[in-house]
């Protein structure tokens, strides 16, 4: 069966930023109500503690990311593209909807820990002078280095970090996905 270039609409001409902005919305919202089940449940205080806790909820967070972005994809693809989607198009969704998510998500954990839960910095803060010291450093070598990561233990500090990571884990959730879903336009003869 021939396609007919004439149906499948030109990607150039159809934009993205809906679907992904939703997108990103939608993983805010997730991440928003994951870190306050973790907060009111009590589990914040455990994964200082336990680093194995805070990585199967990275992984969760991650799984979901895949998948949020996955289906934004392939009802990108189906519903505007014509049954076609380029590597670089599942890219650029994974990259605006994390820019979005990490930037909500940025806000709520600034009035998070300023507002709501302000000891939680501080829960942070003895977490790692505890690890230093179970590393067996002196409490110089740990105000030494506590004055150099404090910078990182501010809410600013974490906006930021949310925004940046956000961006890199829906880009590199866009570019697993991508790779799966692609599949490019013909080209006219």
């Amino acid at each position: 069966m021939e396609t007919n270039l004439n149906t499948i609409p030109d990607p150039s001409t159809v934009s993205y930023r809906q679907q992904a902005i939703r997108a990103g919305l939608i993983l805010a919202v997730i991440s928003i109500f994951i870190g306050l089940i973790t907060y009111v449940g009590g589990l914040t205080e455990m994964m200082l503690k336990n680093q194995s806790i805070s990585t199967v909820l990275n992984f969760i967070s991650f799984g979901i990311a895949l998948y949020v972005i996955y289906d934004t994809c392939i009802k990108h693809r189906q519903q505007d593209l014509g049954g076609y989607i380029s590597l670089g198009r599942c890219m650029g969704i994974g990259t605006l909807s994390g820019l979005v998510s990490g930037l909500i998500y940025g806000v709520w954990a600034v009035v998070f820990m300023t507002y709501i839960a302000p000891e939680l910095m501080d829960q942070i803060i003895n977490s790692s002078m505890e690890k230093m010291a179970e590393k067996g450093l002196s409490e110089s070598e740990i105000e030494a280095q506590m004055k150099i990561a404090g910078m990182f233990f501010t809410p600013t500090a974490f906006f930021f970090i949310s925004l940046i990571s956000g961006i890199f884990t829906n880009f590199l959730a866009g570019l697993l996905v991508g790779l799966v879903v692609k599949k490019e336009r013909p080209f006219a003869k």
